[in-house]
């Protein structure tokens, strides 16, 4: 048996039932034995309970005492292990990091209110999502049911608008039992699929003008010891940061991390916490004697990263603000594959091509896909740079036309010379524009990678013939960015041009082990189906699942493209005003019933 005396401390301290059961235990015959009530009556302050305790066991029983009442303590399932070796604090702070992390991490805290009141922190995690603590929303003990409302729940955002959340949350999972009586777990198996996280869904994704937390793809560590900077609301003030550093906990407990950030209080439950690389590390929970508790990373990453992926890359919006009022989208469900699929790390789809089934009809769409994608990206929070690159006059040099376009959004990508052999009047003018885009292709690459950013570019169909040195350049450009680890593209139009890449159906044609392609758009008319899939997603997500019932959905359908003409069943795409106005009022009918749930 191994045991400390810090660590038969810290189990009266905080486990004082099973503390004095084993007091009472441990001297059964003898006559006037030590109780808890003789101790707290001796008790002079400012020696605590658990000191003086454990100093007269050692005195009473010359240390045999002691001993038979740690075997006491862990016959009862109270953990005693000697604390592991201390890890290095590591202190070092990259400023260059600092100085951008904090504009964002500011922007990206918020309050959690319940019926006007701050009740905790939380931190943005996509444009509609909000994680907090558990305890912070919740209206009865774990595990009580029904589900029971704390009222009024709300969200107050860095620039102060409040949003509605909707409850019940995307994601829940509450504390341990003990933890809800103010006990801090002894051993992970007392807190085993008890998170204490909620991810709040607010009632429209008014955060995307704001900066997200970024999530990891991968698990992070269990723990490494390191500076933690906290964003949280004590008492619902806002002192600045919490600046302090983990420790781990006592008894091998992994499930919950301790750090010494001071002044920490009622209404920080639920702030985010970073390390000193500035990477989401969990939420603060609580005191824990004089130090705080945190909910690392680890513990509910798995459970959360779906619904956040979602949220920052949708794989279909019915409405860019998620309003009756505002631009909707019909039609349109493979380029939100393509985007969403392309925005993943590791992934074989490098874009969207959109072809127009009447290119003599002009630009038509085009510019609304520029419009949705810039909001797509948005959702992601600051970490996707969309750059578009425009024919709308003769180009010289393509080369500097992408550089001075890069360089207008803040992604500047120094000139570089051609390689040997492939200068002017070195090599045919196919193998120069190779040669020169594949060059700019990796600038723009490891202008990317030093952002940590992906790079969309989003080409525009001309408007004016290419000089054959600029076809020849952006056919090269093209296919030297597919095989870019940070470069995406949306090409729109060119539809007689034969451009590399493989050309997928959808995104899931794109699965397992292959050479990099383009999901392909066919943009042009609209089909009753893309109605009817158009109010299914909107009553879902609004409602919730089931949404509305599909005869319903078929009605309001085809009522909205009454006396319309079609060839085929295609509907003309000067007609989707015509078609949205008509269901604007099934629309106001959902957003109006999800208010009023």
């Amino acid at each position: 048996m191994t045991w400390t005396v810090e660590n038969v401390k810290r189990a009266i301290r905080e486990h004082p039932r099973e503390a004095a059961d084993a007091l009472a235990a441990i001297q059964l015959g003898t006559p006037s034995p030590l109780t808890v009530d003789v101790l707290r009556a001796s008790l002079n302050p400012p020696v605590t309970l658990e000191d003086f305790w454990v100093a007269r066991l050692i005195i009473d029983g010359e240390h045999r005492l002691i001993e038979r009442f740690a075997v006491a303590l862990l016959a009862r399932g109270i953990a005693l292990e000697p604390p592991p070796p201390e890890e290095a604090l590591d202190r070092r702070v990259d400023p260059l990091k600092l100085a951008a992390f904090l504009p964002r991490a500011t922007a990206l805290r918020c309050k959690i209110m319940v019926d006007d009141q701050t009740v905790g922190s939380g931190c943005l995690v996509g444009p509609s999502l909000v994680l907090t603590a558990w305890h912070v929303i919740a209206a009865q003990k774990p595990g009580d049911t029904p589900r029971t409302s704390a009222g009024q729940i709300e969200v107050e955002l860095s620039d102060a608008r409040r949003l509605k959340a909707v409850v019940p949350p995307a994601f829940e999972s509450p504390m341990g039992d003990a933890e809800y009586q103010g006990t801090a777990p002894s051993a992970n198996v007392d807190v085993e699929g008890r998170k204490d996280v909620a991810l709040l869904a607010m009632d429209r994704p008014a955060a995307v003008h704001l900066r997200f937390a970024p999530i990891p793809t991968e698990v992070p560590p269990q723990f490494k010891r390191t500076m933690m900077y906290i964003f949280d609301f004590p008492n619902g003030k806002d002192p600045g940061i919490g600046i302090g550093d983990t420790k781990r906990m006592p008894g091998g407990v992994t499930a919950r991390w301790l750090h010494n950030v001071l002044d920490t209080a009622g209404g920080s439950s639920g702030g985010a916490a970073f390390n000193n690389d500035f990477q989401l590390r969990g939420l603060h929970q609580g005191k824990y004697g004089a130090s705080g508790r945190l909910v690392p990373l680890w513990v509910f990453l798995d459970d959360v990263a779906k619904f956040i992926e979602d949220d920052r890359a949708p794989k279909r919006l019915w409405s860019l603000d998620r309003t009756a009022t505002g631009p909707i989208v019909i039609g349109r469900d493979a380029f939100f594959d393509g985007v969403a699929a392309a925005g993943r790390e590791i992934t074989r789809v490098r874009g969207v091509r959109i072809k127009r089934l009447e290119p003599e009809a002009g630009p038509t769409g085009l510019a609304f896909s520029y419009e949705l994608l810039t909001y797509l990206l948005a959702r992601h929070g600051g970490d996707q740079v969309l750059v578009r690159i425009t024919f709308e006059e003769i180009v010289g040099d393509l080369d500097e036309h992408i550089r001075s376009c890069l360089d207008a959004v803040g992604v500047p990508v120094a000139p570089a010379p051609p390689g040997d052999g492939v200068g002017v009047g070195q090599a045919a003018l196919e193998a120069i524009m190779k040669d020169r885009s594949r060059v700019l292709t990796a600038a723009i690459d490891d202008a990317a990678h030093a952002r940590n950013v992906l790079a969309w570019l989003f080409i525009d169909t001309p408007s004016v013939p290419l000089p054959e040195a600029s076809r020849l350049f952006l056919e090269g450009f093209i296919a030297a960015a597919l095989v870019r680890h940070r470069i995406r593209l949306v090409v729109g139009g060119f539809e007689t041009a034969q451009l590399a890449g493989l050309e997928f159906p959808s995104a899931g044609a794109a699965a397992g082990d292959g050479p990099p392609g383009f999901v392909v758009e066919f943009l042009g008319g609209f089909t009753e189906t893309d109605v009817a899939n158009f109010l299914s997603v909107a009553s879902t997500d609004l409602l919730g699942e089931p949404g509305e019932t599909a005869d319903r959905i078929a009605s309001a359908a085809q009522e909205s493209l009454a006396n319309l003409p079609n060839n085929n069943g295609r509907y003309s795409d000067a007609d989707l005003e015509t078609v949205a106005g008509r269901l604007r009022p099934a629309l106001q009918g959902y957003v109006d019933a999800a208010a009023n749930r």
